[in-house]
């Protein structure tokens, strides 16, 4: 058995174990992230640890379909539809490199989302989710930017403020925020590219689920220079260097 600490944060009650070795200055793993990394591994989804979330040269094009990948379109659907059949809470979107446990099942250019292709701002997404696959997706540059939070299920425990284009073109079709952060970010993991490789800000925050509506708050609030749980700027030029990776952590918890 390992040691649980307990710790309190703006009232909010967090146990941290104390199995795993973490950059100075960081909480130990809270036992909530834990068991959430747990629950997305047993569903099906790759640890972070993959190199297909990681290089773009292992991501192919769908072309001409088969069998099997209608299979992991199905499974990608699945991710986002709300039901009981979920052992965590679904997210908007889920990418084909997220799925990819192995390098005999190649990662390919396709992402289950919800997106509200009429283009209307919306603070819940209604529609049901839709399957894009080898998606086009473009920047409408003129029609500006915005800056939010996003976490991922393959950084679990790690939000990043993130700059995202307000209005793209998914094939085409016009999609404006929120659908369109919805859409930039699962077309970044078809490059490889997670949320957490561009923080706006150049600091990733970590945030166990106990305390992810208190991070909303200091978001919202413009407080995040006082959240106590981030990554150092040395820690940061490190990952840059190549001299350390939070992917190392992230292997770690999974």
């Amino acid at each position: 058995m390992h040691t649980v600490h307990t710790m309190r944060f703006e009232g909010v009650g967090v146990e941290f174990a104390d199995i795993y070795a973490l950059p100075a200055g960081w909480h130990h793993p809270s036992m909530g992230l834990l068991r959430e990394v747990k629950s997305y591994l047993d569903y099906g989804l790759a640890p972070a640890s993959m190199p297909q979330l990681h290089d773009p040269r292992l991501i192919v094009p769908v072309g001409t379909g088969s069998s099997d990948i209608e299979e992991e379109g199905r499974f990608l659907l699945s991710c986002v539809t709300k039901g009981e059949h979920l052992p965590f809470k679904p997210g908007v979107g889920m990418a084909s490199p997220q799925v990819s446990r192995s390098l005999m099942m190649p990662a390919r250019r396709m992402f289950a989302a919800h997106v509200n292709l009429a283009g209307l701002t919306q603070a819940h997404l209604t529609q049901e989710p839709r399957l894009f696959i080898d998606p086009i997706v473009a920047p409408v540059e003129s029609e500006g930017y915005n800056d939010h939070i996003e976490r991922c299920f393959s950084a679990p425990g790690i939000a990043a403020i993130v700059r995202r284009y307000n209005v793209v073109l998914l094939n085409g079709t016009r999609i404006e925020n929120p659908s369109s952060r919805v859409v930039q970010h699962e077309n970044d993991h078809l490059d490889a590219v997670l949320c957490v490789d561009k923080p706006v800000d150049g600091v990733l925050y970590y945030v166990p689920p106990e305390l992810y509506e208190v991070f909303v708050r200091y978001f919202n609030k413009g407080r995040l220079r006082g959240w106590p749980f981030i990554f150092s700027q040395d820690q940061l030029i490190a990952m840059k260097a190549g001299a350390w990776s939070f992917h190392s952590y992230l292997h770690l918890v999974a």
